[in-house]
C-alpha cells in the first residue's frame, strides 16, 4: 500500500511502498529499468517491530536515493529518513530526523541539484496540525526543523518540489479561510527562508 515512485537520470525507475508481509508495516522498494524490467527485487528499508508507514521517494541527480517515511518505533509518530547509493548500498542506517513528543507524519522528500533532500510534513506540536520543513544535506548533517505554517486551523497533507536553482516549494491543504478545505503554497530559498508566505491557489 501507500506506494511512491521516482527515477534517476539513467530513466531506471525506484518504488517505495508499505508492506506487512513481515507480520507488521515495513517499507520495501524495487527498482526497474526504463524497459520495465526488474533490476532490483522487492528490498526492505526498514527493519524494526513497530509500523513504518507512508514512504516517499526521491533520487538526486547524482543516483541516490533518499527515503523518508513516518515511524512509530518510538511511541509516537516521527519522521525517518535513509539514503541508497547507486551501488544498492544504504549509507546511513534508520534515521530519526524529528524529535518531539507531538505526532510528526505525511512526510515528503524532493532532493536539489547538490544532493540535498529537503523533507516536508505534517506537524502536531503546535495543536492543530501545521506544516514542517528541514534540509537534510548531501554530507547527511540536518538542519533544524522550520514552521512553514501558523494557523489556527489545520495545515496538512504537503507536497514539494526543489526546482533547479535549489529553492522549495511547497503545497499543501489548509482550512484556514473557509469551510471547505483550500490549497496554499509557499516557497523557500535553499537555506529555508520564506520567499513566498502563505499564498491561497
Amino acid at each position: 500500500i501507500a506506494p511512491s515512485i521516482a527515477t534517476n537520470p539513467a530513466g531506471n525507475v525506484f518504488i517505495a511502498w508499505v508492506d506487512n508481509r513481515d507480520g507488521n508495516n515495513e517499507i520495501y522498494y524495487a527498482k526497474l529499468s526504463s524497459a520495465g524490467g526488474i533490476m532490483t527485487p522487492d528490498r526492505r528499508v526498514t527493519n524494526n517491530s513497530a509500523n513504518s508507514v507512508d514512504p516517499a521517494i526521491s533520487v538526486d541527480t547524482f543516483g541516490n536515493v533518499h527515503y523518508v517515511w513516518e515511524d512509530d518505533r518510538d511511541g509516537n509518530r516521527e519522521i525517518y529518513y535513509r539514503k541508497l547509493l547507486p551501488n544498492n548500498t544504504f549509507v546511513i542506517p534508520e534515521t530519526r530526523i524529528t524529535f518531539d513528543s507531538a505526532v510528526s507524519y505525511l512526510p515528503t522528500v524532493s532532493t536539489d541539484a547538490s544532493g540535498n533532500a529537503h523533507v516536508v510534513w505534517s506537524d502536531g506540536r503546535h495543536g492543530p496540525s501545521e506544516i514542517y520543513y528541514k534540509k537534510v544535506f548531501a554530507n547527511l548533517t540536518v538542519s533544524p526543523d522550520i514552521r512553514v505554517t501558523n494557523a489556527l486551523q489545520p495545515s496538512w497533507k504537503p507536497t514539494v518540489a526543489a526546482d533547479q536553482n535549489g529553492e522549495v516549494h511547497i503545497i499543501w491543504i489548509d482550512h484556514r479561510n473557509a469551510s471547505l478545505p483550500q490549497l496554499f503554497y509557499t516557497r523557500l530559498s535553499n537555506n529555508g527562508i520564506t520567499l513566498v508566505d502563505d499564498m491561497q491557489i
